[in-house]
């Protein structure tokens, strides 16, 4: 995934979080003639929470925060797996292609292109395991 769709699929996912933020406000709010009153009481225990480093958070504070931070777990999960399989594609063309001399002495298009292939069967079934 490039940079630029990568941008898109984070900044969906933060405009849903705003959006159900801003919901839960509002349904703690009053409409009223100059706009949203928000309770006295509500605002004090934000601002609290504003103040607070994420450290110092109650357990039940910090379970909400890891709640929506679950929102870009798939997303990240795809990236780490396309990591992995790059290291692991680098970590086994080095190491079948040294031993078949593709690395460092005769550079094989041919040959590299097969260990791609064979590597893309070997990933696939890895994933079909997990």
């Amino acid at each position: 995934m490039g940079k630029k769709k990568l941008i898109e699929k984070l900044a969906e996912i933060e405009h849903q979080r705003w959006s159900d933020w801003q919901a839960y406000l509002f349904s703690k709010s009053e409409w009223t003639k100059d706009g949203y009153l928000m309770p006295k009481e509500l605002c004090k225990h934000w601002q609290r929470q504003i103040d607070t480093p994420y450290s110092k958070l109650s357990e039940r504070e910090k379970e909400s925060d890891r709640k929506e931070v679950m929102r870009y777990w798939p997303l990240i999960k795809d990236l780490k797996v396309k990591v992995y399989d790059l290291k692991r594609l680098v970590q086994f063309v080095y190491k079948v292609g040294w031993d078949t001399g593709v690395n460092g002495r005769k550079k094989d298009k041919e040959q590299v292109l097969k260990l791609l292939e064979e590597f893309k069967k070997k990933v696939k079934k890895i994933k079909e395991n997990k």
